[in-house]
């Protein structure tokens, strides 16, 4: 869910239902006025950095509440998909997290394909840099060893344990040019 919340580049446009003002950040820039069915971009992006809801937003805390992010939506607008993603996702950092020696692969290969489009988002490349793509799909990674053989068992699954897991994690964040706060 860190991973998202820092790299994620989603927003959502919403129709206004009430009359509000949204304050200016600055002194030199006015506030915002919106008025009932005023088209509305909500970035998912910054709202992720707010200090309030994320204290020390920039620095991966794995034990955020997971109430407080919103990337899969909520009411009307929730991902079917939420549940059977949590569920993929800590499968594989599990996995991850057994990977001796993880690390980018070297030269190019090993580099995130993005250009940074402002605002917090990006936007992803395909490997030859010749397409966007809304998701990363150029940044490979080499380990030292065998893939682990997938858990079978409930016992298993928990044989990692969370300071594994989070050691697994952590060279990943820190790979990628994040400090980490465990």
């Amino acid at each position: 869910m860190e991973a998202i919340r820092l790299h994620g580049t989603f927003g959502s446009y919403r129709t206004a239902t009430a009359t509000t003002t949204i304050p200016s950040d600055t002194p030199d820039q006015p506030s915002i006025s919106i008025q009932p069915n005023d088209k509305v971009f909500v970035s998912f992006v910054q709202a992720s950095r707010d200090p309030s809801i994320f204290p020390q937003p920039l620095e991966v805390h794995l034990d955020r509440p997971m109430s407080s992010y919103l990337h899969y939506g909520a009411g009307p607008h929730q991902c079917l998909g939420e549940q059977a993603s949590k569920v993929a996702l800590t499968a594989m950092l599990r996995i991850i997290a057994k990977l001796e020696n993880l690390r980018p692969a070297p030269g190019p290969q090993g580099v995130l394909k993005k250009v940074d489009r402002g605002d917090g988002f990006y936007a992803y490349m395909t490997e030859d840099w010749g397409k966007y793509f809304p998701f990363p799909t150029t940044w490979k990674l080499h380990f030292d060893g065998e893939v682990p053989d997938l858990p079978e068992t409930a016992e298993e699954q928990g044989a990692v344990g969370v300071g594994g897991l989070l050691q697994g994690v952590r060279s990943v964040v820190e790979g990628i040019g994040h400090s980490i706060g465990i």
